[in-house]
This record gives structure tokens, sequence and C-alpha cells, in this order.
């Protein structure tokens, strides 16, 4: 089935046994696969490919929301077919990686359940317990609003946006400038220890600072907290992480549509009152749920983009699987 609309987004599947007969619009196009020249594994690997996508807009034309492939300049393509025990290689070579990915992503959600779990075991009792609002524990600072009027008067400099701030990490790639003064850069430095909140979009989203960051700084839309001597930033991290997931933090939250939590609001959370000793405990037992969450999520990534290469390596018909592949299938 190829999408002529979503083909090059990649909207091309092999029909499932189940919708055998199903009728469809005038928008899919629907081809039988020869399987004396294609295996239909193969076909579907293809179609889902970032390769053929690509050669679907090549020959997709119109304007915007209104783009759909040229029906005959996509049978007009051509593509390299390798012969069938080729392909029945490459359908086991890319099975086992899909297979591989599959595994990774799986440990990493049930990583993520036995954390959350875990997680409101733990704060739900201390929360049962003594709390003291925010603000008596940390000082919070709304980053710097983006102004028109001050371009050109100051020297502009990166600076974290909500998308640059996701849970448990900061990315610093694709940062966007604006002028900053010098009372602006002490203002909105980012320090080993602080902790960024996102104020919109995922409410609550959290990141710690775990270097000092000069040169960089933050917009409107994340709070910088930054804690005294009587709470672990890391805590206040997996505290966040515990409410947005259980719906903590509704209470705090403004907005009709759109979700924000405010300065005001951010300050009045209150955070359970507990000993050093208790908040290292609780940092090291989460944190290596978190770290395992990341390493799941790291050979996935990996995985997947060792299958993209090996994919278009095998699809431009320039290489082969090697012929003793074979023991390894029948092994």
């Amino acid at each position: 089935m190829i999408s002529k609309i979503d083909a090059r987004k990649g909207s091309n599947s092999l029909l499932p046994p189940e919708l055998d007969g199903a009728v469809v619009t005038g928008d899919f196009l629907s081809y039988s696969v020869d399987t004396s020249v294609m295996s239909p594994a193969y076909m579907d690997i293809v179609a889902r490919s970032t390769q053929f996508s690509d050669l679907c807009d090549s020959v997709s034309a119109g304007t915007t929301n209104r783009v759909r492939l040229d029906v005959s300049k996509f049978l007009s393509l051509g593509m390299a077919v390798p012969n069938l025990r080729e392909q029945r290689r490459i359908v086991d070579l890319i099975g086992t990686l899909d297979e591989a990915i599959e595994s990774a992503v799986q440990s990493g959600e049930l990583t993520v359940r036995v954390r959350v779990a875990l997680s409101e075991s733990l704060f739900g009792v201390l929360c049962g317990g003594s709390t003291k609002p925010l603000l008596a524990l940390a000082s919070t600072r709304l980053g710097k609003m983006l102004s028109s009027t001050t371009a050109g008067s100051h020297r502009s400099w990166p600076y974290l946006r909500n998308a640059n701030v996701q849970w448990g990490r900061i990315d610093l790639h694709d940062l966007k400038e604006m002028p900053l003064s010098d009372v602006d850069r002490i203002e909105f430095e980012l320090r080993k220890g602080d902790l960024l909140i996102c104020e919109g979009g995922i409410v609550g989203r959290s990141a710690l600072v775990t270097e000092d960051l000069p040169g960089i700084y933050f917009q409107k839309a994340i709070h910088r907290v930054r804690c005294n001597d009587a709470l672990d930033p890391a805590f206040l991290y997996f505290y966040m992480q515990y409410l947005a997931d259980s719906g903590g933090l509704e209470d705090f939250t403004t907005g009709t549509t759109i979700r924000h939590l405010t300065g005001e609001k951010l300050r009045q959370i209150p955070v359970p009152d507990t000993s050093s000793e208790t908040q290292s405990k609780i940092v090291g037992i989460l944190q290596a749920f978190a770290d395992t969450e990341a390493e799941c999520q790291a050979t996935a990534d990996s995985l997947r983009s060792v299958r993209t290469n090996i994919l278009a390596t095998y699809l431009s018909g320039e290489h082969e699987i090697p012929s003793s592949y074979d023991e390894v299938m029948r092994s």
C-alpha cells in the first residue's frame, strides 16, 4: 500500500492479512508483489525505508498540505533488486536487529514502570510527613523574556528553551540566541547543581545542570532552581518527576488548554522535609533506575543507527551479505 499524500513521509506498508479484501480510497495505491522477483517480507522492509520515502519525495509535487505522489513518475522509478537469496539474508539480518531494538525498548519501559512504582512508594510515605514549601529550601528564577527591542543593542548569546530541557538531560544542540546585557548574563547564568524546570509544554519536566555552562543562558519558559544546603537538587529532580508522573502538579498549574507552572506556584510546592541522609539514599536508588533507562535508550538508539546504515548499504545494491551468513541463518 502506497499513500499518495504521505508516501514521502514513510506511510507505505505491506497489507496485513486481517485487511485482505479491504476497500481503500483513491489516495492510496495498491500493488501485488511479484514473488518470483521479490519476497513480500523484503518489499515490506523496502517500503518502510527512508530510501524509499526519499524516492517517493522526488516524484511528489504540489502546494503545502496538497503534495501528492505523481503516479506516472513513481512507476518510472528504478531501484536495485537483489536476488531472492540475498533478500532472505537482508530480511533475516534486519529482523534480528528489530528484535534487539524491541528488546531494549521493552527493557526500558519495564524499568520506567518499576521506577514510577518505587517513586510513588518512597515519596508517598515522605509526603505524608513533614513538608516545607520550595521557597524555604531554594531560590527560583524564571528565564529571560525574549524582546525585539534589545536586538542590536547587546551581543547575542545562546540560550536554553523548553525543547532543550528533557527529563534528566539538557540538549545543547540547536541553541538559539538572544541579546543579553552584562547584567542579564549575571542574572541568568547557569551553574552546576541548578535544576531547570519547564514552565509550560510538559509542565515540570526537569533536568539537572551537571556542570557550569558559561556563555549559555535560559529563556522565560524555564525556571532555574538553586537549592540551599538542606535540599539535594538531585532529590528535588526525582521529586518533580514523581509529581509529574502522579499528577501532583495539577493543583499548581494554571491555564485551560495550555497549562503553566508560574514562579509563584512553583515556590508553593510542598517538598518533603527529610534528612540529607534520606535524600541521598533515595537519590541513589532512583538514579540506578535512571541510569538503566538511559542505557536501554542508548542501546536502542545505537541499534537503530546500525539498522539504518546496514539497510542503506544493502538496499543500494553495491554490497552483498556474504554467503557464509546462510550458516548463521540455519544455526
